[in-house]
């Protein structure tokens, strides 16, 4: 019998995009947010273009939304092999919370624990990386940098502009 995990995914793992079929046959347990208030290291999400990475920061961070999953030993093999442990992502335990029901829990993710500049996602949501977190509509890089502004509003909407720097 094959042990059973707890795995939060935040990127293209999740429902309705490319990978989540990897996740086909396991047991979804709902959305989550990683818990700022937990006394393990702080995550920012970044933007690696087709992918997104959870990148370790010293400071308080806003929560990356997910969701959470419960996988059993050959499935948590697959998330490792198509994840490039340990030479692309790493993978570690970090503490999880559904906002919903205050339910907290301790869960492997994927983490790159360097990085280069690369933009932070500042609403923390892969699913709204081109969501105006103000105004809701949908942003568009009109500056030339790929910096992601609000056609409505005219303003930068990614405050971490100096992003993540190896």
């Amino acid at each position: 019998m094959s042990d059973r995990h707890l795995v939060f995914v935040y990127g293209t793992l999740r429902q309705g995009q490319g990978n989540h079929r990897l996740l086909a046959a396991a047991q979804f347990l709902g959305v989550y947010r990683t818990d700022q208030h937990a006394p393990r290291e702080h995550f920012v999400l970044v933007d690696c273009g087709a992918f997104p990475a959870l990148v370790p920061v010293a400071d308080d961070a806003p929560d990356v939304v997910g969701e959470l999953y419960t996988v059993d030993d050959d499935e948590l093999a697959r998330l490792d092999a198509l994840e490039g442990v340990p030479h692309l992502y790493e993978r570690r335990m970090i503490d999880v919370v559904d906002d919903e029901t205050g339910c907290r829990a301790v869960a492997w993710t994927y983490y790159q624990p360097e990085t280069r500049r690369r933009p932070v996602i500042a609403s923390g949501d892969w699913l709204r990386r081109h969501v105006c977190n103000d105004c809701e509509e949908p942003t568009s890089e009109i500056d030339g940098y790929g910096v992601p502004r609000c056609p409505c509003c005219q303003v930068e909407h990614d405050p971490d502009l100096e992003a993540i720097a190896d």
